[in-house]
């Protein structure tokens, strides 16, 4: 008995790291957001962190509500589907053959209307039936749309942040550049909260496919997935250039 309590322990000690935490999501931008404010207290970089906490309590909720099957559409669908069943066989009792002698002609023709009947009826099971995969994909884009629109603004907050610019005493700046402000540790702390928060962009984009397994959305995560490895691949190579 203490062997099976002791492998079901393991067991459910293994379950927890094959899926995505969402709370853990919302706590690792939560202590990140915390983390900038104590090193950056009035930068718009915090003011970014608080929207990216925010965006990952959205994704927690809205991945949710994708997980859970949207039972008025789905009996809407039923509902049409009865009632389109049995507006056929109401309609099938008004058939009456004038004529004993079919032709063959007719037959076909009979066999062509039936055939476009059953296309047009099974158009219209396929679109009832996908009607709720259709509503969750549409939010889940709509949700990855805000992500990549926040990759960006976190591209631009680190734009600026050149390290050539530290310790160059010989460049004559313009009163239009950007001003070094920050030294090598500072920056480089800069960066490196810019990388995780592009980290945590795609770890939110992961919530929707975990729990919506469509093969449409699973892409467009995909395409977050790259968009902030790219972006972050160029902040890492700042970060090198400051530690060489």
């Amino acid at each position: 008995m203490n062997v099976f309590n002791k492998q079901k322990t393991l067991t459910n000690s293994n379950q927890r790291y094959r899926r995505l935490n969402p709370e853990e999501v919302v706590s690792t931008t939560q202590l990140l957001s915390e983390r900038i404010q104590h090193r950056f207290p009035e930068s718009d970089l915090w003011d970014v962190s608080q929207q990216l906490l925010e965006v990952a309590q959205e994704g927690y909720t809205r991945s949710l509500w994708m997980d859970r099957p949207l039972l008025g559409l789905r009996v809407l669908a039923v509902l049409l589907v009865v009632i389109s069943c049995c507006l056929i066989f109401y309609s099938a009792q008004f058939i009456k053959v004038e004529n004993e002698q079919v032709t063959i002609p007719e037959i076909l023709q009979a066999i062509e209307a039936a055939t476009s009947e059953l296309i047009i009826l099974g158009a219209g099971l396929v679109f009832l039936f996908t009607i709720e995969i259709r509503v969750k994909r549409r939010r889940g884009f709509q949700a990855l749309h805000e992500l990549r629109a926040m990759a960006h603004i976190i591209d631009m907050h680190q734009l600026t942040k050149d390290p050539a610019r530290l310790n160059n005493t010989t460049a004559i700046w313009t009163p239009v550049s950007p001003q070094p402000g920050l030294d090598a540790f500072l920056l480089s702390r800069y960066l490196d909260y810019c990388s995780e928060m592009l980290a945590i962009l795609g770890k939110v984009a992961a919530l929707y496919a975990q729990r919506f397994a469509d093969p449409v959305l699973l892409a467009g995560v995909d395409e977050i997935e790259t968009l902030t490895s790219g972006l972050s691949r160029k902040i890492w190579q700042k970060i090198m250039i400051i530690k060489a």
